[in-house]
């Protein structure tokens, strides 16, 4: 398996979006009560957008010309709040590896190209959201270092 990473193009929008449709629906799966099914979740502009910004980044994992995985990233001061300490923060907002490829060090692969993206933006730390139920994901991202800072709790309201 030859596969290399490298950031994406507008062209590639229809292959991301049909990776993102088959992670969303595992999404839709676990929470039917909060995500929709058969949708990528993020429009063609969206996905331009991110590819032309200063602060943002999308890379592609191809395999023989086929585009196996993505990740959105972005890069962001945090000032909402100043209890916290000024620093630039590098986001995985989303990534994703088509279903047959998974298990191949795909995501490893896209896991380090995001970390190279974030030391060249000077980020200081790396941060992701993961369902719970996502416990392969939970796995990968432990596998890579990253450790919990904080949840999420839900209650739903009847």
């Amino acid at each position: 398996m030859a596969v290399h990473i490298r950031l994406a193009t507008p062209h590639d929008y229809a292959t991301i979006a049909e990776i993102a449709q088959e992670s969303q629906n595992l999404h839709e799966r676990a929470h039917p009560d909060i995500y929709n099914k058969d949708t990528p979740g993020f429009t063609e502009e969206h996905i331009r957008h991110l590819i032309e910004g200063e602060l943002t980044a999308v890379y592609v994992a191809e395999e023989e010309n086929t585009i196996v995985g993505y990740e959105l990233l972005r890069v962001h001061t945090p000032s909402y709040f100043d209890v916290f300490k000024p620093q630039t923060i590098a986001e995985i907002s989303d990534i994703a590896v088509t279903e047959t490829m998974r298990g191949k060090g795909v995501g490893y692969l896209l896991f380090e190209a995001v970390k190279e993206w974030a030391k060249s933006r000077e980020a200081q730390r790396l941060e992701l959201t993961v369902w719970e139920f996502n416990r392969h994901a939970r796995a990968f991202y432990e596998r890579q270092g990253m450790q919990t800072l904080h949840r999420t709790m839900t209650l739903p309201i009847e």
